[in-house]
């Protein structure tokens, strides 16, 4: 990849986040997977990190593998090891949820985003910023998604970070 898939203005630990997964290609033409990804090496962006299994199927399913406590704390509760569509009941009837998810699947991609939740998260956080980055386990097809939320309290602060 030549050209950065984020805005200029985005957050510190997005770009952080970005900048690791293309550190850990393990060759130009091909994609990281879990074997390649070291949470030791990004003590920082835990609590915003959350991994997503891919199920392969019609339609595809997604399964929180792990969730950062940001996540759970913007949620309420601990979603490691629930499926996607479970947590949000919308998410195959909303085409915006659900797109970026299955679109890695055939297009893998970084998938930045910056706006309001489109999940059911506490009401206290106005916005966030997501990014998506896939992973494969063979370099090629994406198994599982290495995925960072930042949530935007009304100060601009977000939760949970390290510092």
């Amino acid at each position: 990849m030549t050209a950065s898939p984020l805005p200029d203005d985005a957050h510190v630990l997005i770009q952080d986040a970005y900048q690791y997964w293309l550190r850990i290609h393990p060759a130009p033409d091909r994609l990281p997977g879990r074997q390649h990804f070291d949470p030791l090496d990004i003590p920082h962006l835990l609590p915003h990190v959350w991994l997503v299994d891919v199920i392969r199927g019609e339609p595809p399913r997604f399964r929180y593998r792990i969730a950062g406590t940001a996540l759970n704390r913007s949620m309420g509760r601990s979603l490691t090891g629930q499926m996607m569509d479970d947590v949000n009941p919308d998410f195959y009837t909303v085409p915006e949820i659900a797109a970026p998810y299955i679109a890695m699947l055939s297009k893998p991609a970084p998938a930045y985003r910056k706006g309001a939740p489109l999940f059911a998260h506490n009401q206290q956080f106005r916005s966030l910023e997501r990014l998506l980055l896939p992973l494969a386990g063979n370099g090629t097809e994406t198994d599982m998604l290495f995925c960072l939320t930042l949530f935007y309290l009304p100060d601009g602060s977000i939760i949970g970070s390290i510092t």
